[in-house]
């Protein structure tokens, strides 16, 4: 009698226990990639500034956000709230470089879909002061990588992003 009523606790706190510490590692992780982010948009997006982009606020990307996603809706009739939903879902880093390189590739700004994140350079080309200007430009062209992609559904195609860079060379993007 007392056998049949230890075994199944015992049983319990063997498997309980362990999914308890694994779900409390992963929360303290996602606490601590959080912590490196400096701002959160009232839509969601978190941001990583750099050393020289820390003059950059929130209000600023919410202004970016808001205009990008009127863009968007005039342009190709997307929903505005499947676009802030998707881009609500994004997060920045920025780093104070003239070009990153990922994959053995540089470039200015990178967008990593299936992860919602924007990697961007801060400095314009021979410079080593960074442009509230490149970012926004760069801010507003990655982030229309994941409207086009989840809200218009379209895919980037197999060369970083070519059928979407066509699309906004038709739109006229500007970024």
């Amino acid at each position: 009698m007392i056998l049949e009523i230890i075994i199944p606790i015992l049983v319990v706190l063997a498997v309980g226990i362990p999914i308890f510490f694994l779900i409390r590692s992963i929360k303290n992780k996602q606490k601590e990639n959080d912590a490196q982010y400096n701002l959160e948009t009232k839509y969601g997006t978190k941001v990583m500034l750099s050393a020289q982009t820390k003059n950059i606020t929130k209000e600023m990307f919410e202004e970016w956000t808001n205009d990008l996603i009127v863009f968007w809706n005039d342009v190709k009739g997307w929903s505005k709230e499947e676009c802030y939903k998707r881009i609500g879902n994004t997060k920045i880093k920025i780093f104070d470089e003239n070009k990153i390189t990922r994959a053995g590739k540089e470039v200015n700004g990178l967008a990593w879909l299936t992860d919602y994140l924007i990697e961007m350079s801060s400095f314009p080309p021979n410079t080593k002061i960074a442009s509230v200007a490149r970012i926004k430009s760069l801010f507003r062209h990655e982030e229309s990588h994941f409207i086009c992609y989840y809200v218009g559904n379209i895919d980037p195609g197999p060369n970083s992003g070519e059928t979407h860079h066509e699309l906004f060379k038709e739109v006229k993007l500007g970024a």
